[in-house]
């Protein structure tokens, strides 16, 4: 997962969550504070198993405590999983646009997909060729959600 760049506003609005949040000015937060950060920076409250989650990924020292770097890295993970979550609601909604199901199941029509690209759109790319490529055993003409995914890429 690509972790995006912070810009300078972004990291002194997360330095003031980190300083409001290190109730003893010790430098650290811990798994509580971090809770408390995080819902306040990113207007998300995470459940109980992220906070511990995010913390193992980047307590470097292993005090079960983080620093304002590791803080940085727990904000910048968390926001290229948000990009990656709307990217994919994105692709799903396309997906069930076309005949598939919101939970990802289901299939696309071949001959759907291709009337669509070709006749409503007017795409001219070489549709049969990038789906062998995806889909080399045919699926019975019809394209899986991961499939459609590829096919996008």
């Amino acid at each position: 997962m690509e972790v995006p760049e912070m810009t300078e506003a972004e990291v002194k609005r997360c330095r003031e969550a980190f300083r409001m949040f290190d109730k003893d000015n010790s430098g650290t937060i811990d798994v509580w504070e971090l809770a408390q950060a995080l819902e306040t920076s990113l207007k998300k409250k995470p459940t109980q198993e992220e906070v511990f989650g995010m913390i193992s990924m980047v307590d470097e020292d292993m005090s079960g405590s983080i620093d304002f770097q590791e803080f940085l890295k727990v904000i910048q993970t968390q926001r290229a999983a948000s990009t990656k979550l709307a990217d994919d609601s994105d692709l799903v909604n396309a997906f069930v646009a076309l005949g598939g199901a919101p939970d990802k199941s289901g299939t696309i029509d071949y001959a759907k997909l291709r009337k669509i690209i070709y006749d409503d759109f007017g795409l001219t790319f070489k549709l049969d060729e990038q789906l062998k490529q995806v889909s080399p055993d045919n699926n019975g003409g019809a394209i899986t959600f991961n499939e459609f995914k590829d096919l996008l890429a």
